[in-house]
Formats: structure tokens, sequence, C-alpha cells
């Protein structure tokens, strides 16, 4: 239930200067509904990418956002996040990336649901929008090979296989699996392959699971889902930097 479901919405996309991508984990043991929360992953503000907190800033206070199912009400919390376990404290409307036993890392806008709960049951990773029209040329991933070649994704290592590739246009983006533990993503946007760079340590491998071109400049950013044996993480990386432009990791082995 890692993969997300296909950008399905039906309405007319619009190209907006300002959007942005939000992003609901998927549900987990002991998750409830009034703990599924969105946050802003990457962002085109007057045309120009941004990613993170600075795409939540972006947003009003209340919006409509489109996710696979339908449009859902979401909301900034107008109260302080205290993070009993790290001793961490968020003024409103800021709050963690994500919170794993020992400390909460990261700094986001998150929001809630505050209508259309339903909607947002989906156990999947749910990808959403804003504005709900915005045309960000979101692709969501699937699993397996799709339209690239197994034999066409250079092996890193003896070992390794390729566990998910798929193609965008003359792009080819991969996930290559060592063993039970490690990987990499690695993809080929015209001059070559290339490694993106995770700052993470022990996450069991990647999925990948979607990309986009917020600011419509043409390079795509593809968001990586990191996969931990007791939580998760996420990078997001564009096509023409090995480096991610975003990442958090609640992992821990």
């Amino acid at each position: 239930m890692v993969l997300a479901a296909a950008d399905t919405w039906r309405g007319r996309r619009v190209h907006r200067d300002t959007a942005v991508l939000l992003f609901a984990a998927r549900f987990r043991e002991g998750d409830s509904d009034a703990e599924r929360t969105f946050q802003p992953l990457v962002c085109s503000i007057a045309g120009k990418r941004a990613i993170g907190a600075r795409c939540g800033e972006a947003m009003p206070a209340r919006a409509t956002i489109r996710t696979p199912s339908g449009e859902i009400v979401v909301a900034r919390s107008t109260k302080p996040f205290h993070d009993e376990a790290g001793q961490h404290d968020y003024p409103a409307p800021y709050g963690p990336a994500c919170c794993m036993y020992n400390t909460c890392v990261g700094n986001t806008v998150p929001y809630m649901v505050a209508h259309g709960a339903k909607l947002a049951r989906d156990p999947h990773t749910i990808f959403a929008v804003w504005p709900a029209d915005a045309d960000i040329a979101l692709e969501v991933a699937t699993a397996g090979l799709v339209g690239v070649d197994a034999n066409a994704v250079p092996a890193l290592a003896p070992g390794q296989r390729v566990d998910q590739a798929f193609a965008r246009g003359t792009r080819r983006f991969a996930s290559i699996r060592t063993g039970r533990s490690g990987g990499a993503v690695v993809w080929d946007a015209g001059a070559g392959w290339r490694t993106g760079a995770s700052p993470s340590f022990g996450a069991r491998g990647y999925t990948l699971l979607a990309t986009t071109d917020v600011d419509h400049d043409g390079h795509l950013e593809l968001i990586s889902y990191q996969n931990w044996a007791n939580d998760y993480g996420l990078d997001v990386f564009s096509d023409a930097d090995p480096q991610p432009l975003y990442s958090f990791s609640c992992g821990n082995i």
C-alpha cells in the first residue's frame, strides 16, 4: 500500500504559477482518521520551485485540495505542537515532518482534514494538489517495470536487481535493490544513468512514487519513498541533480 492511487481527477487542469504537491503517508497500525495529515513536499511559487514548509506558507490556512478520491478541505493547525520525546516545540502552524519513538524531525506546515474524512481513509499513500485544478504534470508510478527493460538499467554492484522502473517521455527512472536491505534510486534524463544520493543510511530499499513538473521548466521532480523496517522516509529529487531537493526520514532499524 506504499504506492499511491493515480491522479484521475476529471476536472479541467489549469497552469498556475503557484501550485503545491502534498503528501499523506499510508495508514499504519494504530493510525486513526483524525491523525491523517497532508504535508507539502514541492511547489511552484510565482513560477519558481520551492520545497517543504515554504510551500505550506504559500497556501491559505484553509484550502480545498484534490486527491484521487475527490476534493478534501484541509486546514492548518492553530495550536503549537510539543514533541514530548525529543523536547522540540513548533509554533502554529508548523509541525514536524514526522515523528518516531524518540524524537520528531523536520519542519513543515501540516494540514489536517477538515471536511471529507471518508476520502482520506484510503490506506495507501495519498498525493494531493492545491489548488484543486492545478496542472503540475503529476504522474503516479506503478509496481514492476513499465516501458523500461531491466537490461537497460546498469547494475551498480554484484547482487543488485531492478525492483521498479518506468519511463516519462525520454526519461527513465528505476529503483535498485541489494539483497534484503539497501538499494538506490537511479534515472536517465538524457545524459546517462545517475544515482540519487539519499542522506539516509539503513533503508531497506526505495519505492518510486510519482513524478511532477511543478514549475513547468521541463525538469521533472521524482518522489521516492524510503522503506524502513519500522517506519518510512521520503526524498524529492530533480532529474537534473543527484542531491535531493528535500528529504526527511523517520526510519529506524
